[in-house]
């Protein structure tokens, strides 16, 4: 367990998932935070298997042209046996949505969950997007996607304090957005910036959830998930 009181150097964006107009006010917020002449590493690799795959990059790309931010380098990674993905040099890693079954299998198999774990903790600034949040909770055995491969457990990175993530939340019941212990429900349109201890809503409205607490926090609002420690 990780909380994020204290002095961590946690620097997380976490994408309720929507497509580039509900969360454009998000992505221009991490775009924000990147440097000119910059570079991100983009990491595709839920959507393997799916039509989208292949037109990732193009994609990615065209978000980053919106925001008049052709000026960043992208680097994909389509396999985390891919030694890029411990260059220090990115200003920041983009973990995509798609089957997070397979992102997080793909993960633990190449042994490389510790690594992406140490550079989250270290400060790289870390954006996921549905199955990329997903996986940066603590757990994600409740997530509605196909069962395309056997992760060796359903433990994510663990990086929130105890919280699960539950992305698209807007479409789900409300058992849905309590599927776990505890967990951050993040609608579509929605999304937060985890820096340090703090916890800031940049778009949207998301819901906190445990067996004590039902809050909700609207955009720009600001809290502590350790508070819900106690």
């Amino acid at each position: 367990m990780l909380l994020l009181g204290g002095m961590n150097k946690l620097n997380i964006i976490l994408s309720g998932g929507g497509n580039e107009e509900q969360t454009h006010i998000l992505d221009h917020f991490f775009l924000s935070k990147i440097p000119q002449n910059g570079s991100i590493l983009y990491v595709p690799i839920a959507l393997r298997g799916h039509e989208l795959f292949s037109g990732a990059e193009s994609w990615f790309k065209s978000v980053l042209a919106k925001h008049n931010r052709k000026d960043i380098l992208v680097t994909t990674m389509n396999d985390f046996q891919d030694v890029r993905l411990f260059e220090k040099n990115h200003d920041a890693i983009y973990i995509g949505g798609g089957n997070t079954w397979l992102l997080l299998g793909e993960l633990q198999k190449s042994g490389r969950l510790e690594n992406l774990k140490e550079l989250a903790l270290s400060g790289t600034l870390v954006y996921g997007g549905s199955a990329g949040a997903i996986i940066l909770g603590n757990d994600i055995s409740q997530n509605p996607d196909e069962k395309t491969v056997d992760p060796i457990d359903t433990s994510g990175l663990d990086l929130l304090s105890e919280f699960s993530v539950v992305p698209h939340s807007d479409v789900y019941t409300k058992q849905d957005r309590r599927a776990y212990q505890k967990t951050i429900a993040l609608p579509e349109d929605s999304g937060v910036h985890v820096l340090g201890g703090e916890v800031r809503v940049i778009s949207g409205e998301i819901e906190i959830n445990t067996p004590a607490a039902e809050v909700v926090y609207t955009q720009g609002q600001e809290f502590f998930l350790d508070e819900y420690l106690r």
